[in-house]
């Protein structure tokens, strides 16, 4: 009888060590899925925001949305524009859930290509001239490595590749990713110190 009571109490025991080890995987991937992007865990810390960043998301009391037009089948170099781009903003959205943004393939937006290139630059978007190669040789192709950033109404161009003399392409794109948070911190910056224009009402 004793032995029964024993073995009762070890399979108890072993199903409250297993429900507690299952309760604490479940409350350590709830934490880590809701501040997984504030954790640096690259070794360069590329991704550990400055503190006047930190500020200026704080401040943020509306939406600032960036339409970022660097999407679609590029060279490597871009992609990884592309991807620290969207990883920088991920740690924007973590921080200020009003950081929003979106990755568009301009090529895929309508059917008139020229037309939609004509709005980007109208819009402030420089394009790139690229020159990809393929099975059949090689082949030129236009990117927009840039977004719209809107917020309230207003809204600026962002360049995410800064052109700079006499520099190797992939050294400009090296360049590019560094300055990333800056650049994007100070369009920020700039569109929410735009003030916007008064409607003046006329009494007749």
């Amino acid at each position: 009888m004793k032995h029964k009571k024993k073995s009762t109490r070890k399979k108890e025991k072993s199903l409250i060590n297993l429900f507690a080890g299952i309760l604490v995987i479940f409350l350590i991937n709830l934490i880590g899925s809701q501040f997984y992007e504030r954790i640096d865990l690259t070794a360069e810390k590329r991704y550990t925001l400055s503190s006047s960043t930190l500020e200026m998301l704080k401040s943020l009391d509306d939406i600032v949305f960036f339409k970022i037009y660097l999407e679609g089948d590029f060279p490597a170099g871009f992609k990884r524009l592309r991807n620290e781009t969207r990883e920088l903003l991920r740690q924007f959205n973590a921080y200020n859930k009003n950081i929003q943004f979106e990755f568009i393939d301009p090529t895929t937006i309508g059917a008139n290509v020229n037309a939609v290139y004509e709005e980007l630059i109208r819009k402030g978007l420089n394009p790139t001239d690229l020159h990809v190669r393929n099975e059949s040789g090689s082949m030129q192709k236009i990117i927009f490595p840039g977004a719209i950033v809107t917020y309230q109404g207003k809204e600026l161009p962002l360049h995410l590749l800064t052109s700079q003399l006499n520099t190797a392409p992939e050294e400009a794109l090296n360049n590019s990713i560094q300055s990333l948070e800056y650049n994007i911190s100070s369009s920020i910056r700039r569109l929410v110190a735009i003030e916007k224009p008064s409607i003046a009402f006329l009494e007749g």
